[in-house]
């Protein structure tokens, strides 16, 4: 793991000397990378190998500059995966066992979309704090019957976290990932219904609705443009692949933290007599109805 690890640091410190140093003086590396990407097949990491030969055969300066960022964040988040110090997990240990008496508390944990990071589904969610704000984070599906009605938008799930990644997220934040224990399906509570009902309108309508209008959870409606696609924070290079392969929809929900827009989903409009739908962001798609204003949440 140690050897893997350092390997695709210094990967990373040449995708930077590319994006950094100007495309025209990037052959050298151009060809080192190359050469990675088929040591990295070798080793099963088919998905960071085909970022790094798109820069490699990238036709211009344009292209191969966007495909090193997101080889970049490939190579951080397969980096992040792996235990030891040197690639910032270290922190990351198992949790120790619950004092005598004492049980760790569940928490409740909002469903806004679905995702991939590291070539499987996530759920996108919003874990309230202290009743006012709340954090944006994945979370592992459980092993759960979904409810009959989609739950994205209108339900939440109530466990125990463990976590169990890191992903890069920005210049320099991140964004965890945990799995459920015990998980069940619970309605959301009249303040989370009354907080999102603004939201939930705004992207069925098609119309803006800034992070500030959803106090304390900083999700917006918003155009969510191809042309903008470098602009973005991505959760993961799959969802900046998944927004890629969707083309332009008009419009979408992100999470926002002052400049950072990191998009979630996109939205279908209303065409004829169907609804708006929810469109995830994962390779291959998958769309859900929007819930109305109306919405009871139940199970």
């Amino acid at each position: 793991m140690d050897g893997i690890a350092h390997h695709l640091t210094r990967i990373e410190a040449r995708l930077d000397r590319v994006v950094g140093g100007g495309w025209d003086h990037a052959d050298q590396d151009r060809e080192s990378l190359g050469r990675d990407a088929d040591g990295l097949a070798g080793l099963g990491l088919d998905s960071v190998a085909a970022r790094l030969r798109a820069v490699a055969d990238a036709a211009d300066a344009s292209a191969g500059l966007a495909a090193a960022t997101v080889a970049a964040a490939a190579c951080r988040l397969v980096r992040a995966s792996l235990p030891g110090p040197e690639n910032g997990r270290d922190g990351w240990l198992p949790m120790p066992p619950p004092e005598p008496g004492r049980q760790p508390a569940k928490e409740r944990f909002l469903l806004l979309a679905r995702l991939t990071a590291d070539g499987e589904e996530v759920w996108a969610c919003l874990r309230p704090r202290g009743g006012w704000t709340a954090d944006l984070l994945l979370v592992t599906p459980p092993e759960l019957a979904l409810p009959a009605n989609a739950p994205w938008l209108r339900m939440a799930l109530h466990g125990l976290p463990r976590w169990s990644a890191r992903y890069p997220l920005g210049g320099g934040g991140t964004l965890e990932r945990c799995d459920l224990v015990n998980p069940e399906w619970v309605a959301w509570t009249d303040q989370e219904r009354q907080r999102l009902a603004p939201l939930r309108a705004a992207l069925a309508a098609g119309t803006p609705v800034p992070d500030d209008a959803v106090p304390g959870y900083a999700l917006a409606s918003l155009p969510l443009t191809q042309t903008d696609r470098d602009d973005y924070a991505w959760p993961t290079p799959d969802v900046a692949a998944a927004f890629a392969e969707a083309g332009d929809q008009p419009w979408g929900m992100a999470w926002t933290d002052g400049d950072l827009v990191v998009p979630l989903a996109l939205v279908e409009p209303t065409r004829a007599s169907r609804p708006a739908r929810l469109a995830h962001l994962l390779l291959g798609r998958a769309t859900d109805p929007l819930p109305d204003g109306d919405d009871g949440s139940e199970p």
